[in-house]
């Protein structure tokens, strides 16, 4: 099984490229879905509530994510803390899925990530077994006109600010896809890349 992950900024269009490759018959993994699920486990409840108190914890009994947030974001410590809480059973867990679609034959898997930082950041485990790194990279006003409809043009560049730049994320990549044109020529360019890892 051929392993592709994407990465790409806010509003560059990953998820649209993502969504093509799983067109193509290929298994889908995004990590910040995986997060999320995560958060349902009770071990990982039980350490957040150590960690940072039962005020993150709904009344429903799960985590409530904006809680969390304005708990762990005050300062580079606690965001630590928050991590290493997460990350690790996050790659665990996305692990056990690329195993469990291999054994189901999957052709390839995407994984798509968001905060990806590097090959020696936190998720460079991913792109160290990845047969493709694809980078999706946009001009910055395209960007922030996509993602308009979800989020504050302020508070999109804020995000952008926090993210990796289209440079360095073009520096990590095996194939680049500058998604300033239509849907179509940009599927047409995943279809490129499908035929050259996975065919």
């Amino acid at each position: 099984m051929k392993v592709i992950v994407v990465i790409g900024g806010i509003g560059s269009g990953k998820s649209t490229v993502s969504a093509a490759f799983r067109d193509l018959g290929a298994a889908f993994i995004d990590l910040d879905v995986v997060g999320h699920d995560i958060l349902l486990r009770d071990d990982v409840k039980a350490d957040l509530v150590d960690a940072f108190g039962a005020q993150i914890i709904g009344a429903d009994g799960e985590v409530v994510r904006p809680e969390l947030a304005k708990c762990a974001f005050v300062s580079p410590e606690k965001t630590a803390l928050l991590n290493d809480i997460t990350h690790p059973r996050l790659i665990a867990e996305a692990k056990e899925r690329l195993v469990a679609f291999e054994e189901d034959g999957a052709l390839a898997t995407i994984i798509e990530i968001s905060p990806y930082d590097g090959p020696q950041g936190r998720f460079g485990v991913f792109t160290d077994m990845a047969d493709a790194v694809v980078a999706v990279v946009a001009p910055t006003e395209l960007r922030i006109e996509r993602a308009s409809g979800k989020f504050s043009p302020e508070d999109i560049r804020n995000r952008m600010a926090r993210q990796a730049t289209d440079d360095e994320r073009r520096g990590w990549a095996t194939h680049v896809l500058v998604n300033d044109g239509t849907v179509e020529a940009l599927r047409w360019e995943v279809e490129e890349i499908w035929d050259s890892v996975v065919l």
